[in-house]
């Protein structure tokens, strides 16, 4: 009995956050662009690695605003997921709902909004309602 309650108590928070993201996409949603790194080929007698870019066009990511108090209170809706990355002065924070990614975004990735290159330095699966992304801006390192 109680696994039913938890499974009916999981897919109405993630119907809601599915919600909460679609909307914030909709309001507040901008073009973006994630670059995948792939390895293409490994020379074995060097072990240099060919490394290739995939893009994605992301239609409308929500790149949440540099404002504390904000980020808190969004962090305090997300209660359950927790990052374990440094957070450093400049660093963003984005959704993207899961919809828009057709293929896997990694660490490592980087994303490209508003004309400027931040690193993915770490992801949270939002239950398969979407992605919450920390990224660095890549030239601040």
């Amino acid at each position: 009995m109680g696994n039913s309650r938890e499974a009916i108590f999981i897919m109405y928070k993630n119907r809601d956050l599915k919600h909460v993201i679609y909307s914030l996409k909709r309001l507040y949603g901008q073009p973006a662009v994630v670059h995948s790194r792939i390895v293409a080929d490994v020379d074995y007698k060097t072990g240099e690695q060919t490394v290739t870019s995939q893009e994605m066009a992301i239609t409308r990511a929500v790149l949440l605003p540099n404002n504390i108090s904000i980020q808190r209170n969004f962090a305090m809706f997300l209660a359950n997921f927790k990052f374990g990355a440094d957070i450093k002065i400049g660093d963003r924070e984005v959704l993207i709902d899961s919809k828009d990614v057709p293929n896997p975004i990694e660490v490592g990735d980087y994303f490209v909004i508003q004309t400027k290159r931040y690193e993915i330095v770490n992801m949270q699966d939002l239950d398969g309602a979407g992605y919450h992304l920390l990224i660095r801006n890549a030239q601040n390192g």
